[in-house]
């Protein structure tokens, strides 16, 4: 491992992918296997084995092993005895499915002692569980770990959702027959497109990824034979006078939409398609299979003491090496192995050669993940900083947080991506956002900022809660209705940093050249009228006021809105709520500096500096400890605003 953690390090320097410091960073995959099979039902493991490996080098650089069980004190504990003295391979109280998590985990903080490197991207296969972890534990000191989708997961998702197309009754059978023969080919066509501009070394990562965006959105009508928008690259002459085109005829049963809505779906992701990688490395096929080898194909029950933990070793020495005879043997006595086994070696790997080359694809079982005990870790619990300490510590943080409007500016234009930007998590980490707003502000002074400090900084994924979900899979249908209803171009928005108060930042949907934009697709009133969902209260930001419809303005929308106005600097919100194709009502929000200044203003600086920015210097969640009710570090439970 050490090995391969200087092939990394020398490619990571060789590119130029290092921090400001010169600490080389590169991108890794991970995964990991247990001890028995569940069958997908039985999740009950005594002990799991996981690895980290180099996206460069294809070589293990961390491997972790957690055990529930050891028998020597099991058997004491059976007969009320103590334990006699022996190296106890016990190491997780946490579930089974937990151990993902925590074995990744510590291969990202021990990174830089091990390999002197940051691992600042993890090519992920839709694990949120490990992922959270990841980020929830802060590895980095500025560099948050950004999550690269796997490929091949992102378009196999895609195809069973076009298949769940297919095979709706309720389109007539020539347009369900018209996908179904075709859907494949759209996937090719994605995946050709990422390859070629993947290989293009003239042009900047951003080109890339709008190119692949461009083709996702467009691969639906040059399937169908529409290649109005076809780019020359892609689409000869030759292939555009073969083909006839059916779009319109899809657009007539209603599927080109559905399809259509689907794309522009995924070219959310292009962002993760430009690196054009999979997580194959580390799944069954390969280091999960060496360890299922080691294991007897887990008939057989190795987890009672150390032997499990030596079988994963030796599964990462013949992943790593490709030959575990001749490395161990040259390891321990220092010579050369017997020529037999050097020769029985490299037939094992030229045959492994030819299996990889047939490319035989196994079906891979997805496990659920469960969150670990909240009491379990490795990081021990440590006291706070000292007054003085805490003070430097805070002058320093804030100073880092002002910058010029030129860098403001920059950060806005490079975080267009949102939630698929590193640069985006990382500098929205140290900020209070507009979403918060509400929350913030309505909270009375005397109430335990803990929850609240948990839920900003270390809060779950909610990316699969259906109203989140429904409201992230139409938001980009909404703006585009919304836009033929403005007649006006609708741009994207990165992050914006306010002038005067650098730790206060916001994210509107859009832009155009009436002002911000700010969508909201409530699931509650799906398929219905917005004038009706409003009348049975199903959307509250509009309330009857003398018989008249007014903006609520103690609404949690209204103060976001707000927020993003004061920030981003405009005069003007277009708010907009959808409830389904062709359902929308929108509404120009003004900026109210007096509401602002009245309700708003104190209450996040207050909460920002006497609550967050504790927890953000000196963290007590990673050190298992509770977090402050209040600051600790000020003798007053409400500082002043020019603190």
């Amino acid at each position: 491992m050490a090995e391969a953690g200087k092939q990394e390090q020398e490619h990571a320097v060789a590119i130029g992918s290092v921090n400001e410091k010169g600490t080389p960073m590169i991108p890794v995959t991970g995964d990991a296997c247990w001890s028995k099979r569940s069958y997908g039902t039985n999740y009950c493991a005594s002990s799991g084995a996981g690895a980290i490996v180099g996206m460069y080098s294809k070589k293990v650089l961390h491997y972790g092993v957690k055990n529930k069980v050891c028998t020597i004190c099991s058997r004491a504990n059976k007969k009320a005895l103590d334990p006699p003295d022996h190296i106890c391979f016990k190491n997780f109280d946490g579930p089974s499915t937990a151990m993902e998590a925590a074995i990744i985990t510590e291969g990202f903080k021990s990174s830089l002692d091990d390999h002197g490197l940051i691992y600042n991207q993890y090519v992920a296969d839709g694990d949120s569980s490990t992922y959270a972890s990841i980020r929830n534990s802060r590895p980095y000191e500025s560099v948050t770990v950004g999550k690269v989708e796997c490929k091949n997961h992102l378009l196999r998702n895609y195809c069973k959702a076009l298949l769940s197309i297919a095979t709706n009754t309720k389109y007539p059978i020539r347009a369900r027959k018209l996908l179904k023969d075709n859907y494949l080919r759209i996937r090719w066509g994605i995946d050709c497109s990422v390859k070629f501009w993947y290989g293009q070394n003239n042009i900047s990562f951003s080109e890339k990824m709008e190119n692949i965006k461009n083709y996702i959105i467009n691969g639906p009508y040059h399937i169908f034979g529409d290649h109005s928008k076809c780019a020359s690259y892609f689409c000869t002459d030759a292939i555009k006078k073969q083909s006839e085109n059916m779009v319109p005829e899809l657009k007539v049963h209603g599927v080109f939409q559905q399809v259509e809505d689907l794309a522009h779906r995924l070219s959310l992701h292009a962002y993760s398609f430009a690196y054009n990688v999979t997580n194959n490395l580390v799944e069954i096929e390969s280091y999960n299979a060496r360890v299922a080898m080691f294991v007897g194909g887990k008939r057989v029950n190795f987890t009672q003491r150390r032997s499990y933990a030596g079988r994963c070793a030796g599964a990462v020495i013949s992943y790593n090496s490709g030959a575990v005879q001749t490395t161990v043997h040259n390891y321990i006595f220092g010579t050369e192995a017997n020529p037999e086994i050097v020769r029985l070696e490299n037939i094992r790997n030229k045959l492994n050669v030819k299996r990889i080359e047939k490319s035989i694809k196994k079906k891979k079982v997805f496990k659920p993940v469960t969150n670990k005990d909240a009491h379990y870790g490795d990081a021990c619990i440590k006291v706070d900083m000292d007054d003085e300490e805490y003070k430097r510590a805070k002058t320093d943080f804030l100073l880092r947080l002002e910058i010029t409007a030129e860098e403001k500016d920059k950060i806005e234009q490079d975080t267009i991506l949102q939630s698929a930007s590193p640069l985006w998590l990382e500098t929205r980490r140290k900020l209070l956002t507009a979403s918060w707003f509400s929350t913030v502000c309505k909270r009375r002074p005397s109430t335990n900022c803990t929850p609240l400090v948990k839920q900003i900084l270390y809060g779950t994924d909610l990316s699969n809660v259906p109203s989140i979900k429904h409201g992230k899979n139409n938001e980009y249908t909404a703006l585009r209705e919304l836009e033929q209803a403005l007649n006006t171009k609708i741009s994207q928005c990165g992050l914006s940093i306010d002038k005067e108060f650098s730790f206060l930042g916001a994210s509107p949907d859009g832009k155009c050249d009436l002002g911000i934009i700010e969508v909201k697709c409530p699931s509650s009133a799906y398929k219905m009228d917005p004038e009706e969902a409003i009348r049975l209260k199903k959307v509250d930001f509009w309330k009857y006021a003398s018989n008249k419809l007014v903006v609520n303005r103690n609404h949690k929308w209204f103060y976001q809105i707000q927020g993003q106005l004061r920030i981003t600097g405009q005069n003007t919100c277009i708010f907009a709520i959808w409830t389904g194709p062709g359902n929308i009502k929108y509404e120009l929000i003004n900026k109210d500096d007096q509401f602002w200044k009245e309700k708003m203003e104190i209450p996040l600086i207050r909460f920002y500096k006497n609550c967050l920015l504790p927890e953000l210097i000196d963290p007590r969640f990673n050190r298992n400890m509770p977090l402050r009710e209040h600051s600790s570090h000020s003798h007053e439970h409400i500082l002043m605003t020019n603190n």
